[in-house]
Order: structure tokens, then sequence, then C-alpha cells
């Protein structure tokens, strides 16, 4: 038994974490406390994935920047649908439920921006490492195959 440093409530060892590098070798709050404390950090940083969260007017991505509105009018411009296969999103947040928002691809050398992907299309092109040569074999692989 051990008493949640969060909640002051004594519970069994089963309802806390294991924490490597933590004395007991457990955590010093319960799973239920632990969860309200990611989703409360999550919302507030736009941790959740494949949520872009908006600040003032930008959103948060690492690289590159881009604005609500330009956001806005680049789906516009794409129909609202994946550049390459011409879907819309497919992969629903786990949390909510709702499509997640097309991803910003980008040229990782040049930071320019190319257009918005479905979580499908973005990871097939990162597998390939954005390489045309890799590409193209994949291509005539499945011409060939069928």
């Amino acid at each position: 038994m051990k008493k949640c440093s969060c909640c002051k409530i004594v519970q069994s060892l089963t309802n806390f974490s294991k924490q490597k590098h933590s004395k007991s070798g457990i955590r010093s709050y319960c799973r239920t406390c632990a969860k309200q404390k990611y989703r409360a950090y999550a919302t507030k940083s736009g941790r959740y994935k494949g949520i872009i969260r908006p600040i003032g007017k930008q959103f948060v991505c690492h690289k590159p920047k881009l604005t609500i509105t330009a956001y806005n009018q680049m789906l516009e411009n794409q129909g609202n649908v994946c550049e390459i296969c011409g879907e819309k999103q497919r992969v629903r947040c786990s949390r909510t439920g709702q499509p997640l928002r097309l991803f910003i691809d980008h040229c990782h050398t040049t930071g320019k921006i190319r257009g918005l992907l479905c979580s499908q299309c973005n990871t097939a092109l990162g597998m390939l490492d954005d390489d045309l040569d890799l590409l193209a074999s994949a291509t005539s692989y499945l011409i060939n195959s069928s």
C-alpha cells in the first residue's frame, strides 16, 4: 500500500507506475493522477499527436512555422484532402475521435513547405527518406508485381 502524493489516497501498489530512478522504483503519484497531470500538460502545450494548437497567429510546429490563415488557405486550395492520395484524413485522435489535421509536409533540407498530407502518405514519404530513386523503385516494384 502506498499514499499518492497528489490525491493523498492510500492505494495498492498496482495503481502506481514503475519509475527506475526513484528509491522505491515506483512513481510517487497514482496512475489516475499521472493521467490527469499529463492531460493538463498535453492540452496546455499542444502535445496531443497530430493536433496543431494555435498560439496567437502561429501553429506550434518546430519546422516550418505556418500561420493559421496560410494553413487554411493551403487546405482550401487542396480541396480539404491530402495532396498525394486525394483522401480526407482517415486517422482519428484517440482521445476525441475527431479526424487529425493534415500534416504539413516540408523539405527537411530547405525547410520549404510542399503541401498538406494525410498521415499514411506523410509516413510513406518519411519511410522512403524523400528519396526519388527509392520512390521510383517502389513504384516499379508495384507495377511489375501486379
